[in-house]
């Protein structure tokens, strides 16, 4: 097997004795021509693609671009999921002299129209389905049918600049602008990670693949998945779309030794194992979760032997999930849940927790390897291409580094950043340097006695078994916290009382001063459909605007009937009920699939491909724009087989 050591040296020494561009990332990344780039499946098999063949094919891209826009030093819109046209179009652009803003699928299309105009891009590039931006478009397939020549950009100077937007869940516009330098500081980090924990460089039958789960128009997906590794000439494994079972066949069919994913992956993961366990008799579900406590232990103990014991004890639980080609995980993007972690790393998959933003790039990973300290739900120590430090007055974590982000565009107006990037996020540290979040500094409550009260801490408390949704935030004036639970509209007196009940026993464990004072309920969603956790700032805005209303009494009724229960209604809710794992009494007309039925993206999924499968249509995933219930589900099935 090739000494991975020796090509991360080369290519770091390399890029540290060039200009640091883009250019210069590019050239070294693809110059190991027989590597491959990237695999998918079909009914064929397996299909892989080279670096060099890629390469050829981004050169080829960025010629038609130059010859379609006689443009240069312009922002050009890269609307595309993730696959090898991706990757093509990313690098094409930049070759032809032009700068790629990456669009963020998951936003409104007037939020990308706008960040469009404010960055002056006369184009957008698509892949697919063509959406209107009220600017030129091109096709990356018309593109490919040009017959233009590669040497007609040999003298075009390689563009040295890239845009990527915060997420949806952001209250303003706002845009982060890169220079190949900072990227180049990101990948240079490498070397300090593989000295750190040397089991990221593992390789299982003689190679390294990552999943391509993350977006690559993503902070997360593009350095950490794309970069980190391509720049080694390692391996992308392309999903065919996101349902579960796709999911966890390609990962075994392609023997993926690399998961990197934002919590709702290992959440998901973590409920779908519990849920089986749940279905077997008590001696089983009993050394199961034995098995976990010892599986740590062990671990904690000789981390070689608990690995070894942790494979044969959860065999059947690994066959189902990733097999035994999955060498290496990090989890991102927000909180993690204790529990998650634990099982993940329990039955032998070691799972990291990291951290990052749009604004400052990946910073820092906990990079233990044993066990023990993984379970901490640290994020690890800064990498060396950064500095944190904790703000004295606000606990805030600030960043500063040559990887973060070269400027920052908000509402328009250009903010050269601070030395001291303040991330927002409040945070301590221990004595060996690992870095705790805790909770954002935008949600902090003054208590009675002048204390800051941070709402996580009081959120961590409560556990519902009928609550859809609930937050943990400071009431107007922020002077003390509240309880919100949004509930299901046709709950039993019973379920009422459940809830009641665990109210009470979460707000009598936790200390007088973090005890919430007021508890509201409500049959509005509190999280946003595009969002991956509850925003306080979203229900703020819900309740000042009026689409979150508040009561205090859990036996106020809601005035939303329920329409006649159909046939089609009938298997559509079963089919929901399935895939969140709910009985189908739990699932009402108009309960929103995420934030009032508790649905992951891959849950949706998984129940678009089965109403697929069980109808014998085409749902197209653009269709969950106003398909999240039950009710409108069976509107637009109906609409399909009326066709």
């Amino acid at each position: 097997m090739e000494k991975i050591n020796k090509i991360v040296k080369s290519h770091c020494d390399r890029l540290r004795n060039s200009n640091r561009t883009f250019g210069d990332i590019y050239e070294i990344m693809f110059s190991m021509k027989d590597r491959i780039i990237a695999e998918t499946s079909s009914m064929m098999g397996i299909k892989e693609y080279t670096y060099g063949e890629v390469y050829e094919q981004i050169e080829k891209t960025a010629a038609a671009i130059y010859e379609e826009t006689k443009v240069t030093d312009k922002y050009i819109g890269l609307y595309a999921d993730n696959g090898v046209e991706w990757i093509v179009l990313f690098w094409a652009i930049l070759r032809s002299g032009n700068k790629p803003y990456l669009i963020n699928l998951r936003q409104p299309d007037k939020f990308t129209s706008s960040i469009l105009s404010t960055l002056g891009a006369e184009y957008v590039i698509f892949v697919g389905k063509h959406k209107d931006f009220g600017i030129k478009a091109l096709s990356y397939e018309n593109l490919q049918m040009l017959s233009v020549d590669a040497d007609n950009i040999k003298d075009v100077k390689f563009g040295n600049e890239i845009a990527i937007t915060t997420s949806a869940t952001t209250l303003k516009e706002k845009i982060c602008i890169y220079k190949g330098e900072n990227f180049a500081g990101q990948i240079l980090n490498t070397e300090h990670i593989i000295r750190q924990n040397f089991l990221i460089k593992k390789h299982y039958k003689g190679r390294m693949k990552l999943l391509a789960f993350l977006p690559l128009y993503h902070i997360f997906g593009l350095e950490a998945v794309y970069f980190w590794f391509c720049f080694f000439g390692r391996t992308l494994v392309f999903l065919r779309d996101y349902a579960p079972e796709t999911l966890l066949s390609t990962i075994r069919h392609h023997e993926v030794t690399h998961v990197f994913a934002v919590p709702i992956l290992w959440h998901t993961i973590e409920k779908s194992v519990l849920r089986e366990i749940s279905g077997r008799d008590e001696k089983t579900k009993n050394k199961f979760h034995k098995g976990i406590a010892l599986s740590v232990k062990l671990q904690r103990i000789c981390p070689k032997l608990g690995k070894y014991v942790a494979k044969k004890m959860f065999k059947e639980v690994r066959d189902s999930l990733f097999g035994d080609s999955v060498l290496f995980c990090i989890s991102g993007g927000s909180y993690i849940k204790p529990s998650a972690l634990e099982m993940i790393n329990a039955i032998g998959y070691p799972l990291h927790n990291g951290y990052g933003m749009s604004e400052i790039g990946i910073t820092s990973v906990e990079l233990g390897r044993n066990i023990k300290d993984r379970l901490k739900n640290s994020i690890g120590k800064p990498f060396e291409s950064v500095q944190y430090k904790i703000d004295e007055k606000s606990s805030t974590l600030l960043v500063k580094g040559q990887s973060l982000c070269n400027m920052i565009i908000a509402d328009g107006e250009q903010e050269v950043p601070e030395e001291w990037f303040s991330t927002g996020d409040i945070v301590t540290v221990d004595n060996d340097g690992r870095y705790y979040i805790s909770g954002r500094r935008s949600d902090v409550v003054m208590g009675d006695n002048g204390e800051n009260l941070n709402p996580d801490f009081a959120e961590k408390a409560f556990a519902f078994t009928y609550a859809k949704n609930f937050c943990v935030m400071g009431n107007k004036e922020k002077d003390k916290l509240v309880l919100i639970v949004q509930i299901e509209n046709n709950l039993v007196d019973l379920q009422k009382d459940k809830l009641l009940t665990e109210i009470e026993a979460g707000n009598t464990s936790l200390p007088m001063a973090y005890r919430v004072k007021e508890v509201y309920f409500t049959y509005n969603p509190i999280q946003s459909e595009k969002a991956i956790k509850v925003s306080r700032a979203y229900v703020e805005r819900g309740i000042e605007n009026g689409s979150i209303v508040l009561f205090k009494d859990i036996n106020e009724s809601n005035d939303n009937a329920e329409t006649e229960e159909t046939e089609l209604k009938a298997v559509i809710r079963a089919i929901v009920a399935k895939a969140i794992g709910l009985e189908p009494g739990d699932v009402s007309d108009k309960a929103h699939f995420f934030s009032d039925l508790g649905g992951s993206s891959l849950d949706y999924f998984a129940t678009v491909c089965e109403i697929n499968n069980k109808f014998g249509i085409s749902l197209m995933f653009e269709d969950e724009n106003y398909a999240y219930c039950v009710e409108d589900l069976e509107r637009i099935v109906k609409e399909y087989l009326c066709k």
